[in-house]
């Protein structure tokens, strides 16, 4: 017996109250979760930029830094538009969909610098 499995890491529902972004691939919009947000102590004006493993391309970074994309606040979501990282993204991954992905509850640090790792195989298609 081969069992699907639909649980709390499987189901949509599982993003919420989660570390995760979700990520418009039409509109080229990265919006972050409440629970991101406190995580990472974001708020309106700060600026984030993404990274991409050369060696894994697959694997995706985000971070805190001055010549990131800044961000804003729509309703009461924090949110930015860059179609170019998103495309970018939507490309290594071999997706044209908008989809969430968890974020990772720990940082990597490297040179004073904290690496969020976005967990791009944890994508569930959104509605």
């Amino acid at each position: 017996m081969k069992l699907k499995i639909f649980d709390n890491e499987t189901s949509m529902r599982a993003k919420a109250g989660r570390n995760s972004i979700n990520v418009s691939f039409k509109k080229g919009l990265i919006r972050f979760s409440s629970m991101l947000v406190n995580t990472m102590h974001l708020k309106k004006g700060d600026c984030i930029s993404f990274g991409q493993d050369e060696s894994n391309p697959k694997d995706w970074y985000l971070f805190k830094s001055k010549t990131g994309f800044e961000l804003r606040m729509n309703k009461e979501l924090l949110l930015l538009n860059n179609i170019g990282t998103v495309r970018a993204i939507s490309d290594s991954l071999g997706i044209d969909y908008s989809t969430s992905f968890l974020v990772a509850k720990e940082p990597i640090k490297s040179d004073g610098i904290e690496y969020w790792p976005i967990i791009t195989k944890s994508g569930i298609k959104s509605k």
